[in-house]
């Protein structure tokens, strides 16, 4: 079979089904019966084909428009469905798909039992799962079979839980109209926290994912839109999108736990008070971090789970992801030995792929604490021998400073923006929103981790803005959802997508402004954060959105504008020594010499020997032409310096303006070496010719010590 030439034709199809064209979608079809298909089907495309013509014939006649319109809109629903069939059929006979295996797996039991009787009569969870996935489209009979499935009273909620995941899984490989409806009216019912998640999320992917089907069935937009309306649903909606974007862009936290423990384990050698409270400073950032990261979403475990994984045979099989876990389960009898029921809270918070890992490395430990008993008892005599040395004790003794900075750790969570929105939930609320993250952590790690996956089939290469689908549109109206969302984002360090949020809030609060202005620095668009810095800066005297606009104004090249917010700051903590040397440093940038001397001088009043200020110092002098003043300083940097290069290279500029052509000389050979550089390039004194020429450093006297530079290397 020339599966490019099908693909060709199916792709056709599906344009021309999607702009409702049914002649064009009809000869898509004709051309994939010729691969495809059986005689029943062959005869229904002839029949739909019959049936348009004969529906075009009457409207050349002048029949009603909305007769015709429904008679169209039943023969492109018959047209779709055998689209579907013919798909379905491609897949699994001409495919290497996981779906195909698990087709071909199950051949002889679809022959004896129709779905319709697994979906009645099978007990076990893995053969449900596997035959809803790789189902064919839904038949009536199947419909009846799963609403009996949900409503009997002998089916345990995890089976239930199964079979959402797995339709929802059938449905992203390919849409079936009937299976959608199916799990829509779902949402009409009461369900556990479980089965909510499943339905809830599987809703949101089918969504994403296949938006532009939903056109050409009205019954199903219908419906969409009254789930959309219901109120009930719309935290559910909050809670997905917000977790749908953290997941998208959870981080690597692997390389910074490991920094952190290397740290912990140095902590008896922490003898300075001023070590170990920054020690504590780094543990509690780190910790607050990934707390906060947790709560909003992130699937701060993914990096280790993508390594872990692929020890284990359980995660080779699709079923085993979205079964929820269960050490009674058969195939996880060996676990049972290790089984410790976790609390309501601690289950809800992982997921199965979490839960079996930790369940494995459980009984990993256990055997291993086996092993090391039955060694130790078997060897009962060894030779000890008499140490001198006491054994090394690690103690921590915390000053009541070093309790406040743990105690830090716990403010850092509570005043985060993800707390503040998080503490107004009540505990089902909380249990929800865990229940949730740990379900679409469970299955972002399936559509990018699992080996047979599909990537067609990922709803993450979709569009995750909820807001920006029509779809979905109506649930995120409120300003509440807006902000809460906008906030959650903003607190992960998702400054697009906050962005996104903010945008749709009204500017006539503060706050609002300030996280509109904050994110479009975050996110490059400094013209549109000075706009609205300008105007917060007006109002209120504040040393962030002075440093802030600052920024901005360097980033758009305005040094001029970005002085003047030193300035501003300046007045603000006149007292402030950094803020003082750094807008001596921009008095430099500007040639405003006096104005930094005058910063240069109070920063040296209180601290004479700070190193950074003599230089800026030193460097003032040298650009104001008072050489002989920049000589002596730099010359005393260079007692306390002698390898620094900012130092060598300004003292070196210094003595050549001086006349002193051997000790510039000298300091010029000592800055190359310590730069490793083997030649002078015609660009070295770029830098100096641009300042320093007024003050007598001129184009040939750099070409002089450039060419001299040059010939006391190749010596």
């Amino acid at each position: 079979m020339d599966t490019t030439a099908y693909l060709t034709l199916r792709d056709d199809y599906m344009k021309a089904i999607r702009g409702r064209h049914l002649l064009d979608a009809l000869r898509a079809l004709q051309g994939q019966l010729s691969w495809v298909g059986n005689r029943r089907d062959r005869q229904e495309h002839e029949s739909i084909l019959a049936e348009y013509q004969l529906l075009l014939r009457d409207f050349q006649q002048g029949a009603e428009s909305s007769v015709c319109q429904e008679r169209n809109a039943s023969l492109l629903h018959r047209t779709y469905q055998l689209g579907l069939s013919l798909h379905h059929g491609f897949t699994m006979e001409h495919t290497q798909q996981y779906r195909a295996k698990l087709w071909q797996k199950y051949a002889d039991q679809r022959v004896q039992q129709p779905l319709e009787d697994v979906l009645r009569y099978e007990m076990d969870e893995h053969v449900l799962f596997d035959r809803l996935y790789c189902a064919a489209p839904w038949t009536a009979e199947v419909v009846e079979a799963a609403e009996e499935l949900m409503q009997h009273p002998n089916r345990s909620e995890d089976t239930r839980a199964t079979v959402l995941s797995a339709v929802t899984l059938s449905l992203l490989a390919v849409f079936d109209s009937t299976q959608c409806a199916w799990l829509l009216r779902q949402t009409d019912k009461v369900l556990s926290p479980l089965l909510r998640v499943r339905l809830g999320v599987g809703l949101v992917y089918i969504g994403i994912h296949h938006e532009a089907s939903f056109s050409l069935f009205p019954h199903l937009a219908k419906s969409w839109k009254t789930w959309m309306n219901s109120t009930t649903w719309h935290d559910d909606l909050r809670m997905i999108q917000s977790t749908l974007l953290a997941s998208a862009q959870s981080r690597d936290t692997v390389y910074e736990g490991s920094r952190l423990m290397e740290r912990f384990a140095q902590v008896s050698e922490l003898s300075e008070p001023q070590s170990k409270q920054t020690f504590l400073r780094e543990m509690a950032n780190f910790v607050a971090e990934r707390f906060v990261d947790g709560l909003a979403g992130i699937d701060i475990a993914f990096s280790g789970f993508k390594i872990m994984h692929r020890r284990y045979a359980f995660f080779r099989e699709a079923a085993n992801w979205f079964i929820p876990f269960s050490v009674h389960r058969p195939e996880l009898q060996h676990l049972v030995a290790v089984d410790a029921p976790p609390s309501d809270m601690e289950h809800r918070a992982f997921g199965t792929t979490d839960l079996y890992l930790m369940a494995e490395m459980n009984l990993a430990r256990k055997r291993f604490m086996e092993q090391m008993q039955k060694g130790l008892s078997e060897q009962p005599e060894i030779a000890t021998s008499e140490s001198s040395e006491e054994p090394k004790v690690i103690s921590l003794e915390l000053t009541e400073e070093d309790a406040e900075l743990l105690k830090a750790m716990r403010r850092e969570h509570e005043h985060s923006d993800v707390s503040d929105i998080l503490s107004e939930e009540n505990k089902e609320s909380r249990i929800l929103k865990l229940t949730y993250n740990a379900y679409i952590h469970d299955t972002y790690r399936f559509f990018h981790l699992f080996t047979n996956r599909n990537e067609g089939e990922n709803p993450y290469r979709d569009n995750l803005m909820l807001r920006e689908s029509p779809l979905f549109r109506n649930a995120f109206k409120d300003e509440q959802i807006l902000a809460a969302l906008g906030q959650l984002c903003f607190a992960i360090k998702d400054y697009p997508h906050a962005l996104s949020f903010f945008q749709h809030l009204p500017r006539e609060h503060r706050d609002v402004r300030l996280r509109l202005a904050q994110c479009y620095h975050a996110t490059g668009h400094y013209a549109e954060a000075v706009d609205l810095l300008e105007q917060l800066a007006e109002a209120e005297e504040d040393e962030s959105l002075l440093r802030l606009l600052s920024h901005c104004y360097d980033a758009l090249h305005r040094p001029e504008d970005a002085l003047v917010s030193w300035i501003r700051l300046e007045q603000l903590h006149p007292d402030n020594l950094e803020i003082a040397e750094s807008l001596a440093q921009r008095f430099l940038e500007l040639q405003l010499y006096s104005d930094a001397l005058d910063q240069l001088h109070k920063i040296l009043y209180h601290k004479p020997h700070d190193f950074d200020a003599l230089l800026l110092k030193a460097q003032c002098y040298l650009l104001m032409g008072r050489i002989e003043e920049a000589h002596q300083h730099f010359g005393t940097l260079l007692d306390r310096a002698p390898e620094h290069t900012d130092v060598l290279k300004h003292a070196a500029h210094s003595a050549l303006l001086a006349g002193d052509y051997a000790m510039a000389t000298r300091l010029y050979m000592a800055y190359l070496e310590q730069e490793q550089l083997k030649f002078v390039h015609e660009d070295f004194f770029a830098d100096a010719l641009e300042s320093l020429e007024p003050v007598g450093f001129t184009p040939q006297l750099a070409i002089f010590m450039r060419d001299l530079l040059n010939s006391e290397l190749q010596h």
